[in-house]
């Protein structure tokens, strides 16, 4: 039985790093919140589950440049998603500052793509993927405090 929203996919942490997996865990709680208080789901008591009036899809993914594939990605929504829905797609170019062990501090630049599609219109689509760049950037911060994060939000706004 399906619960909403459906996760369709997740990758986070690091299976060697249990400090890593916890904040990655504290950020997928921050998006999904953010996209459900969006949402504004309603309780259907007839089929006992929360819907919406959309169908609707969200993918996030972060990604170094040095990577071959995302570390971090995330993608759930409520699925019945179809060609002819609306749909948004932000690309956040961000840059890892943290100190190392050696005493240096490392840069790791990458990006991270938020893309949404749904049975909405086209201005909410995007609405939707603004706030869920917002919702990742801040997250980061909040779970990651001792990395400065540079992230170019004027993409978003593109």
């Amino acid at each position: 039985m399906s619960v909403f929203p459906c996760i369709f996919k997740s990758i986070f942490g690091d299976e060697d790093n249990a400090e890593f997996t916890a904040r990655d865990a504290a950020i997928n709680s921050d998006l999904l919140r953010a996209a459900v208080e969006i949402l504004n789901p309603e309780w259907d008591e007839a089929a006992k589950a929360w819907v919406t009036k959309y169908r609707w899809r969200v993918r996030i993914a972060d990604q170094h440049y040095n990577e071959t594939e995302p570390h971090y990605e995330l993608e759930f929504g409520e699925g019945g998603v179809d060609s002819d829905d609306n749909s948004a797609r932000i690309v956040i170019p961000y840059c890892d500052n943290y100190s190392s062990p050696e005493r240096k501090i490392e840069q790791n630049p990458g990006e991270f793509i938020v893309e949404v599609t749904g049975s909405f219109g086209e201005n909410f689509a995007h609405h939707l993927a603004l706030s869920l760049c917002v919702a990742y950037e801040k997250s980061l911060r909040e779970h990651f405090p001792d990395y400065y994060i540079l992230c170019d939000m004027s993409k978003a706004l593109e």
